[in-house]
């Protein structure tokens, strides 16, 4: 990759506190708009990067690097810049809060029309991953904090809590959308949808285990000739709400009802991006999430594996041709949009990024796909435009459930920038992972995320800034190498086979990730010992 993404995150940290914060406080927008996302991407965009990289780490003073304090010099020194940032995350948990303390989440001027009161799944992914950064942050900087982890703690669990009531299953007997995803060629139809319906049986029988906030209808799901299942763009109409421990400060949450009637593709990526937040080391480590909360978690965990089986399986059903390479993708209300065929792209690599064994050739076919979307964007060759644009064309996506309202979402061309990135780190084949990088390259002369004389636009940007950082945990040995995962799951092996008090396993895990050669060595000959056919 030939940018340079630690360089490139501090560029963008420079831009996004020269805007968002003056004489070190941070700049709120409207209060009568209540853009609680807008802020909330904003405070993504440095506290995002500083949570996930130990380069950037703003923590602990004393450790911050020169150029990052640099970046932030809109903050103060080195520092100045903990203390207002806690200050920013205080303003913020206050402001977006109601009388009573609980958390409100307004859609703001990110609905068209503007709906204040209704409450977006854009908004509780968003929050939920800054209150897990923010959590972060506290529990190691822990100067008068205490009362910023209070209300963090609140509002994480009240975004949780919005995402479950959101996830939505539909189901129709019309078998139209069916026959638009799953074309049989040469080969017999009623085969082919057997084989398309013996994928998705897992995938059913798992929506059974969801028993708390929206409820799916088992019965349709099974009738019906088609099904799809993710989040929709707000809480589901007809969702139950949630039970709960009673939380801090004695905090009543309110679980407002809903007009979502259907999944919504982008809702469903923010979700999917929101929920892997929750399973990070960093998150187990420093304890973030209190038991009530992993409950929480561990049935966003679920929706969020469904979701992902689901839409690869759908995405990616058939041979030589995916149905993702029929562009653009069009969804069961009709809604056709190559922003559609980014989406489903990106949940796909998510996918992809969790299966075992050789991947070449699905990953193949992402990057045929990605090239495919980006030329027609006019970012690949040929070109369709002269020069990159100055500003990305704004996209809106319809809110299933409320008749004529949209929602503002990411542009095309940063959600292929992040899979491109995503995919990159992930393949192990070299000539696949530079043709990802060389479409990385491309994707990022063609974002212009800080416009001159146009407001920056938080979806696109912190898109990018959540690739670079993924980027920068690459290229800085943040992330193990491949062989040295390869050795993690050799030594998974053999813990398994030889239990993990075998002097041998001990032995290895002593050193598995300061000499991995080693510890391949003894692991190889002990599982060729214990798999040796009696």
């Amino acid at each position: 990759m030939r940018l340079d993404p630690r360089a490139e995150l501090l560029r963008v940290w420079e831009a996004v506190a020269r805007y968002s914060f003056r004489d070190g406080g941070f700049l709120w927008g409207d209060p009568a708009a209540g853009d609680a996302l807008e802020d909330a991407h904003q405070l993504l965009c440095i506290l995002g990067p500083a949570a996930n990289l130990p380069g950037l780490r703003l923590d602990v003073p004393g450790e911050t690097a020169d150029d990052a304090a640099g970046a932030l010099r809109a903050l103060g020194d080195r520092f100045d810049i903990p203390e207002r940032l806690v200050v920013a995350m205080r303003e913020y948990l206050t402001r977006y809060s109601d009388g009573t303390g609980a958390p409100v989440f307004p859609g703001g001027p990110s609905l068209e029309p503007p709906a204040p009161a209704v409450e977006a799944v854009a908004g509780f992914s968003a929050d939920l991953r800054l209150c897990l950064a923010m959590l972060g942050f506290c529990r190691v900087y822990r100067q008068q904090t205490a009362d910023v982890e209070r209300l963090t703690e609140v509002r994480l669990t009240a975004a949780m809590t919005g995402l479950l009531r959101a996830y939505s299953v539909r189901a129709s007997a019309d078998d139209t959308h069916l026959r638009h995803l799953v074309r049989p060629g040469p080969r017999d139809e009623q085969a082919v949808r057997d084989e398309f319906a013996a994928g998705l049986v897992e995938v059913q029988a798992g929506l059974r285990e969801i028993s708390i906030g929206a409820l799916p209808d088992h019965n349709a799901v099974y009738r019906g000739a088609w099904f799809e299942c993710g989040w929709a763009w707000t809480v589901v109409a007809g969702a139950l709400p949630v039970d709960l421990d009673p939380l801090p400060g004695g905090v009543v949450i309110t679980q407002r009802p809903g007009p979502a009637v259907a999944p919504q593709l982008y809702s469903t990526l923010l979700a999917l991006h929101a929920v892997d937040e929750l399973f990070t080391e960093r998150t187990r480590i420093l304890g973030l999430l209190t038991e009530d909360q992993q409950r929480l978690a561990r049935a966003l965990q679920l929706r969020s594996d469904l979701t992902g089986a689901y839409w690869a399986w759908v995405a990616t059903f058939g041979e030589h041709r995916w149905p993702l390479e029929r562009v653009p993708w069009r969804t069961a209300d009709g809604d056709e949009s190559l922003h559609n065929s980014a989406v489903v792209a990106a949940i796909t690599s998510v996918e992809l990024g969790t299966r075992r064994g050789n991947q070449q050739l699905p990953y193949a076919y992402l990057l045929r796909v990605l090239a495919g979307l980006a030329a027609r964007h006019g970012v690949a060759r040929p070109p369709l435009a002269a020069s990159p644009p100055a500003v990305l064309p704004e996209h809106r996506c319809p809110c299933p459930g409320l008749p004529g309202t949209t929602q503002r979402a990411a542009a095309t061309v940063p959600i292929l920038f992040r899979v491109a990135v995503r995919a990159a780190t992930a393949v192990d084949d070299g000539p696949l992972r530079t043709g990802f990088e060389d479409l990385a390259d491309q994707l990022w002369r063609h974002l212009p995320l800080f416009p001159a004389g146009h407001t920056p636009n938080w979806h696109d940007t912190l898109h990018a800034v959540d690739a670079l950082t993924l980027a920068t945990r690459l290229t800085s040995g943040v992330a193990p190498p491949a062989p040295a995962l390869f050795v993690h799951e050799l030594l998974t092996t053999a813990e398994t086979l030889a239990g993990e008090d075998h002097p041998v396993v001990a032995r290895a895990r002593g050193f598995v990730d300061t000499a991995p050669a080693r510890a391949a060595a003894l692991l190889y000959r002990l599982v060729a010992d214990l798999d040796r056919p009696t």
